[in-house]
């Protein structure tokens, strides 16, 4: 059903912003970057969301996401476009407008850009989004949602652990200096203004501390140069099993450079399951670079699979995690993400997992350091 507006009782609640504009009303809204591309679009209970890749997703509450295909994605826009040009006869009455001072010029501006992005424009996009991005980005920890993502690795050192579905089948590379100065070209093609409405930035892929010191300090650099460090910094996944061994100084330089949290995969603080897991069982090198990179001021993320072990090893995965997360120099900036484990083929009950996922935010509570967050990873998608 194509969204309309009333307008006769419709009060349109408008805001720019450096991520772009957002006008709601009676249960609808839809949002556009700068550029005049639309991110997302509600009506009622339908919520679509854009994805850099291409991609349009239906939103369908506590049951996941639907990948809409080329026919669902352009009827998507053919009803986006009937918005945005009822808004611009609307824009006649300002008085069923609630905007901010001085920023009706600026709506208009932007949906008359909306009007001129059509499916071949966002084909072109698409296609854009294949040249500049070495892999599809696959992953980023919840609170990294919005971040830029930079792709100065691709693929994973490691390719050893049993549960990850992301990177075992992609090789791994470093990009050259050309490479990484070219998509930090092409990112500013890609994203344009809306480049300005990220506020963090992430190092890509699943390991971006893989890079010797050298190395990193010049991409970071480079990323400085064009993009500046944004409020929240830069932030990469982090192995220190498949890494260069770094001394407390070169962590304070990287922290120089904008880089404020690595994330690490725990998983589990049980050493056989973690050698079940494809990791390794000691923990003293995890325990080390936490240490250092908590010295150098620089925030940590802990990964915990929920579920790993099924229930035979539940019990012990859950107290030897959560001694091991009492043991680590954890503070209120620093972050725990319980990532549950995928149950298809694995006879465990989402119920039990469900369980075990209280079990550690009570436990990871009472220890009152570092904040838990839910990592569902089916949900991630790079959006726009």
């Amino acid at each position: 059903m194509i969204a309309t507006l009333d307008r006769n009782s419709a009060l349109v609640l408008g805001k720019v912003s450096r991520s772009g504009l957002k006008l709601e009303w009676q249960g609808q809204s839809i949002r556009l970057d700068q550029d005049g591309r639309w991110c997302s679009y509600r009506n009622g209970r339908h919520f679509y969301r854009r994805c850099v890749d291409g991609e349009v997703v239906l939103h369908q509450g506590d049951e996941g996401l639907i990948v809409c295909d080329a026919i669902a994605a352009s009827q998507v826009l053919d009803e986006v476009h009937h918005l945005i040009r009822q808004l611009l006869n609307q824009l006649d009455n300002p008085e069923n407008f609630h905007l901010g001072a001085g920023v009706l010029s600026d709506v208009k501006k932007i949906l008359a850009l909306g009007l001129h992005c059509d499916g071949a424009y966002y084909q072109d996009q698409k296609l854009l989004f294949d040249q500049v991005y070495p892999e599809p980005v696959s992953i980023l920890p919840p609170d990294r949602y919005r971040d830029l993502v930079v792709q100065p690795a691709i693929g994973c050192p490691s390719r050893e652990c049993t549960f990850c579905a992301f990177y075992r089948d992609r090789p791994f590379r470093i990009l050259s200096a050309d490479e990484f100065d070219r998509q930090i070209d092409g990112l500013r093609q890609l994203l344009g203004k809306s480049i300005s409405g990220r506020d963090g930035i992430f190092l890509g892929s699943a390991n971006g501390m893989v890079l010797s010191q050298r190395r990193m300090m010049q991409f970071l650099a480079r990323i400085q140069r064009v993009f500046g460090v944004p409020r929240r910094g830069i932030a990469s996944f982090y192995d220190p099993y498949h890494s260069p061994v770094r001394s407390l100084g070169q962590w304070q330089s990287l922290r120089g450079e904008g880089l404020r949290r690595v994330v690490i995969g725990l998983e589990t603080g049980f050493p056989s399951l973690r050698e079940q897991l494809g990791k390794s069982p000691s923990l003293n090198l995890l325990y080390q670079s936490v240490a250092l990179l908590k010295q150098a001021g620089i925030n940590i993320g802990v990964t915990v699979l929920v579920g790993a072990g099924g229930k035979a090893l539940g019990q012990h995965h859950v107290q030897q995690t959560v001694e091991v997360l009492k043991a680590l120099p954890l503070s209120p900036d620093d972050l725990v993400y319980l990532s549950p484990l995928k149950t298809e083929g694995l006879n465990i009950e989402p119920q039990w997992v469900d369980g075990q996922m209280a079990s550690f935010r009570s436990q990871l509570g009472a220890i009152g350091r570092a904040k838990a967050l839910d990592y569902q990873m089916n949900r991630f998608r790079y959006y726009s």
